[in-house]
């Protein structure tokens, strides 16, 4: 097999402008547009994005819902998307080359051919452009409001390349935290150590804005500062519900979780210690996460990548901030919890994982759906692994049924008795929410 020469090395180089090109002329169609540039900015910033690249807005919203419009010269916009192409490229190669050795100008191409995920704005403004010409509709709306997810695939993708994190060196991290048990503890100590001050920077970043949203009267009433009420409704006898409860809030949402929080509620009779607790909890969920992945990978760097990027995670922010600025859900326990029950299913710990699946169920009666398949896997997983002995598959494989079947009984008792019996039986509340569906 030949051998690329230098020249086809060097032409790699050319995925940096193509790149550079595509991303450009996607952000100036997404910046436009007010409604699609407002998935990636707030409307006051996208505004101050224009003008700083030396555009104006050229249309205000129209009363009938028309978007904002805006002229973004291309020129400026190519500038700086070049000149942060170029500082990704010089920045990560100069990491490649401090871990593997490489000169700058070796460690260069490869970077430069990761550029090909830059390509994926423009591929997606294609797709626009095609949408619009054949007049498709909801195809068009759907590109522009996905500017985000496009933008999170093309920098996943280019770091997962980049070889700042190269998953070929996964195989030597293992070895060299394994070479002796004075370094592995060591090295242990050390990374856990990072993962807990990952943990405490999350927690106290999300508590803090939590805490400014309260004080600033953005926190609606309607699931999060009703929770509050409850608690002290029923620390004064007037039973578990809020103003907004017709009756007792259990013919809303079986969702008892919070009433833990009382002993902190009696010295500390706050919405901010609930949003407190909250923070806390969310991040707590990582040590689980590093637990399996260690469990699994038999690698600490891996489990220390995969609980930091749990705590990057946007779903585990949406959890502690909700997109309408909802700050304390009970639900939100729930996430932790069962990441904790998932930890313990894996040890075989089967008297803690049935605790854990009470709490996670008192979370909200919704985890019954998405618990109740993993008894299902729990006892296939036992049918088809011939390892263990016969007793110990029957267990697993009636425990991970029974689970299955107990489970779905309970999400219909929930939604067909016990709310109802609740609300004076009639249907529960968000059943109005799908009668389009029959």
């Amino acid at each position: 097999m030949r051998s690329a020469g230098p020249g086809s090395n060097w032409l790699a180089l050319l995925w940096v402008p193509a790149g550079v090109l595509a991303v450009s002329v996607h952000l100036q169609s997404v910046l436009g547009r007010q409604d699609s540039a407002t998935t990636l900015l707030s409307p006051a910033t996208w505004q101050h994005v224009v003008r700083a690249l030396g555009g104006s807005l050229i249309s205000p919203a129209g009363a009938a819902g028309e978007a904002a419009l805006a002229d973004v010269p291309f020129g400026p916009l190519l500038l700086v998307v070049g000149t942060c192409a170029v500082l990704a490229l010089a920045v990560s190669a100069v990491l490649v080359r401090l871990r593997t050795g490489l000169a700058v100008p070796a460690a260069l191409l490869p970077q430069s051919r990761n550029f090909c995920w830059w390509l994926l704005p423009g591929v997606w403004e294609v797709l626009q452009i095609v949408a619009f010409l054949i007049g498709w509709d909801s195809l068009t709306a759907f590109v522009q409001s996905t500017p985000p997810y496009v933008y999170a695939v093309m920098l996943g993708g280019w770091l997962a390349g980049s070889g700042v994190f190269p998953l070929s060196d996964f195989a030597h991290w293992q070895s060299e935290d394994v070479e002796a048990a004075g370094d592995s503890a060591r090295v242990h100590d050390h990374r856990l150590w990072l993962v807990a001050g990952m943990a405490l920077c999350w927690a106290v970043v999300f508590t803090a804005m939590n805490w400014q949203l309260y004080r600033s009267l953005r926190v609606p009433h309607g699931d999060s500062a009703m929770y509050e009420e409850h608690l002290w409704n029923f620390e004064h006898g007037k039973g578990f519900r809020s103003y907004l409860d017709q009756g007792l809030f259990l013919g809303e949402h079986i969702q008892v979780i919070h009433l833990g929080l009382i002993p902190l509620h009696l010295l500390w009779p706050s919405q901010l210690m609930m949003e407190l607790c909250e923070s806390v909890a969310l991040a707590l969920g990582a040590i689980p996460i590093m637990q399996m992945a260690l469990r699994h990978a038999q690698d600490r760097r891996a489990a220390w990548l995969l609980g930091g990027a749990y705590l990057l995670w946007f779903g585990t922010h949406y959890l502690d901030i909700a997109i309408d600025l909802k700050t304390f859900r009970p639900i939100a326990f729930g996430a932790p919890l069962m990441l904790w029950w998932l930890d313990a299913l894996e040890q075989a710990k089967w008297k803690r994982s049935l605790v854990l699946l009470l709490l996670v169920l008192a979370c909200k009666e919704d985890y019954a759906i998405v618990t109740a398949p993993v008894g299902l896997w729990l006892a296939v997983e036992a049918w088809g692994n011939r390892d263990r002995s016969p007793e110990e598959r029957r267990f697993r494989m009636a425990f991970g049924l029974a689970h299955a079947a107990l489970l779905t009984l309970y999400l219909g008792l929930v939604v067909k008795v016990f709310i109802p019996w609740f609300r004076g039986w009639e249907n529960v509340h968000y059943a109005a929410y799908f009668q389009a569906l029959g």
